[in-house]
């Protein structure tokens, strides 16, 4: 186990791998209060990220650091179809930001194609998080509104 400012550190520097924070590179406070909020977690090949018709507040922001992970709906035959995938090295590699700042409950699963390495915003954390990064949470919260009119 890290100590604690090292870990926040490591966390702050890891930001700067996607492109949505990369004008926080010569802001080290506030980078590293927003990886305060950030916890490291790794997922196997296999393992669900984010589950169809899960309760919105257990829903989390997936940060891929490494991996990839496939987007799946569910059919009527309860049969997997791919919708997308999502890697570390994409312009948006993240999931899940529509439910943790959105209010938009996850119609679709995801799924680790490959093993995960991640920084997760757990739900609980998003406030705070979208208070640091109030342009981040708004980009999601606008998203978001286009989602829920285009399923209306």
């Amino acid at each position: 186990r890290l100590r604690p400012r090292v870990e926040v550190f490591l966390k702050a520097s890891t930001l700067l791998r996607f492109p949505q924070f990369a004008y926080l590179r010569a802001n080290l406070p506030l980078r590293s209060r927003a990886a305060e909020c950030l916890q490291y977690r790794f997922y196997p090949k296999g393992a669900p990220l984010i589950q169809h018709d899960s309760p919105i507040k257990s829903v989390s922001l997936f940060f891929l650091v490494w991996g990839t992970v496939d987007v799946v709906a569910i059919n009527e035959a309860k049969e997997q179809v791919g919708l997308s995938t999502v890697s570390h090295g994409d312009l948006k590699p993240y999931v899940g930001e529509l439910s943790v700042f959105g209010k938009v409950a996850p119609t679709d699963t995801v799924l680790c194609r490959t093993p995960v390495h991640c920084l997760v915003l757990v739900h609980t954390e998003g406030g705070k998080f979208g208070q640091i990064l109030p342009e981040f949470k708004d980009q999601a919260e606008l998203t978001a509104r286009k989602v829920r009119s285009i399923n209306m």
